[in-house]
């Protein structure tokens, strides 16, 4: 575990420090515009950017020294907010700057975070990846509750440069770090070893949308957008659901208790290492989940909203944690940062879809149908109640059902439930047959270009 935990360390400060840059350029974007949508653009950009670049970016991990990459990552993030200074010295820092910078971090994180993932197998033995990715999940969910803290207080007394400063020096401890250990690469075979290319990368990305188009891989991308998809709609309904009853000040505490329970489940993964018959513990926690989605809509209970939050996303690093595990152990090395990349864009649309979605569902059509006198008050209104918010309380409970259904559905498959015992060194086999015949030389004695 050292070589990880070396790593781990050099992330846990690189993690830190982009989050505390992150809020920090929102709150400066939105002070300097007054503009929601203009803030929206900043993380519409990263989005965007991470969901295009995925693919190749997972074929480069495969391809590419996976040790050299993630030090690339970092200078880049170093560079990015070394021009942030640079602009904001000069009094140029603008919005179109700040959105270009932020997508070129969104094509050197999806490169960083399939070379992480992907590195993990590489330095740990398979009985200590579930602990491994708990402790994955730490970084990002400590970021998530520090970073709005600790960037709210240096903004009041410092101000932005002092963060983008700080951010700076994370990023040369997280190179350090990389520095200072070895982390191998995944053997190819022969007949593919050294070959390089623009044809040679797209067809390693076709090989591996063929790899993930198993029924066992594709059940874990759509669990995955699923609780995505949960997640964007929770955290773009919760506040205007709660406020329709209750103070600003009890949503801030019921949202850290969300925030907290996310910290604690990537803990407890840390901890535990996750259920060792990984599919059905998959299956286990959905259920909870969908449950917990269901419970938050029944009633304008602060508390209720509360304790299935924090139980709602104490399962979410479980979920997650868990399957990058189950990858991990079933999925060939040579092509895990492929894999890791269409999984993370499986996952990043869905956020911002669910996000979107959601506001016009609940104003156009289950805010009317749950006003008093509306077409639902007389039957699901007697239940959740009628008035403001509980149209979004609705949503919180047909998002539930529809997630429990799916999960439920998936379990049924005879295919799906053995999934963890999958033949999946078979299917690597096919990849690898597929990679060689589509990079084999042409008739005419050249290579692939």
């Amino acid at each position: 575990m050292k070589k990880f935990a070396i790593m781990w360390t050099g992330q846990l400060f690189s993690q830190l420090g982009n989050a505390l840059t992150t809020f920090a350029l929102g709150i400066w974007v939105y002070q300097h515009t007054g503009s929601v949508s203009q803030f929206a653009a900043v993380s519409i950009s990263w989005t965007a950017a991470l969901i295009f670049m995925s693919p190749l970016a997972g074929a480069i991990v495969d391809r590419f020294d996976r040790r050299r990459l993630l030090i690339l990552v970092e200078v880049v993030g170093a560079a990015r907010v070394l021009f942030f200074l640079l602009l904001l010295s000069l009094g140029k820092l603008s919005l179109l700057a700040i959105c270009i910078a932020t997508a070129v971090i969104g094509v050197s994180g999806s490169i960083g975070s399939a070379a992480f993932l992907a590195s993990m197998t590489m330095v740990l033995p398979k009985d200590k990846l579930g602990r491994a990715n708990g402790m994955q999940q730490f970084i990002w969910a400590f970021a998530q509750v520090a970073a709005p803290v600790i960037a709210g207080i240096m903004l009041a007394h410092w101000g932005l440069a002092q963060i983008l400063v700080i951010d700076c020096v994370s990023f040369f401890i997280a190179i350090g770090a990389y520095l200072t250990i070895t982390i191998p690469n995944p053997e190819r075979s022969a007949t593919d070893q050294g070959k390089l290319g623009p044809r040679i990368l797209l067809n390693d990305i076709i090989v591996a949308a063929k790899y993930v188009k198993a029924p066992s891989l594709l059940l874990l991308c759509v669990f995955l957008s699923g609780l995505n998809l949960a997640a964007g709609i929770v955290g773009i309904l919760f506040q205007p659901m709660m406020l329709a009853f209750t103070t600003p000040t009890v949503v801030g505490r019921v949202a850290t208790i969300g925030a907290l329970g996310m910290l604690g489940g990537s803990i407890i993964m840390s901890l535990w290492g996750g259920p060792k018959r990984r599919f059905r513990g998959i299956m286990a926690l959905n259920v909870i989940c969908s449950f917990c989605l269901m419970a938050g809509g029944m009633k304008a209970s602060a508390v209720l909203i509360a304790v299935s939050g924090f139980a709602f996303f104490f399962c979410y690093p479980l979920v997650a944690g868990t399957v990058q595990a189950l990858l991990q152990q079933s999925v060939a090395p040579e092509m895990q940062g492929r894999i890791f990349s269409f999984v993370k864009m499986a996952g990043a649309w869905s956020v911002p879809t669910g996000q979107a979605i959601a506001g016009p569902i609940v104003d156009k059509i289950f805010e009317p149908w749950l006003r008093p006198g509306g077409p639902l008050s007389p039957s699901i209104g007697q239940v959740i109640g009628t008035g403001p918010g509980r149209g979004s309380a609705f949503m919180f409970i047909v998002v539930g059902i529809g997630y429990l259904v799916m999960t439920l559905t998936a379990y049924l498959v005879s295919s799906s439930r053995s999934a963890e015992t999958a033949p999946s060194n078979l299917l690597a086999a096919e990849a690898l047959k597929t990679t060689e015949r589509l990079n084999m030389p042409k008739a005419d004695g050249r290579g692939a270009d």
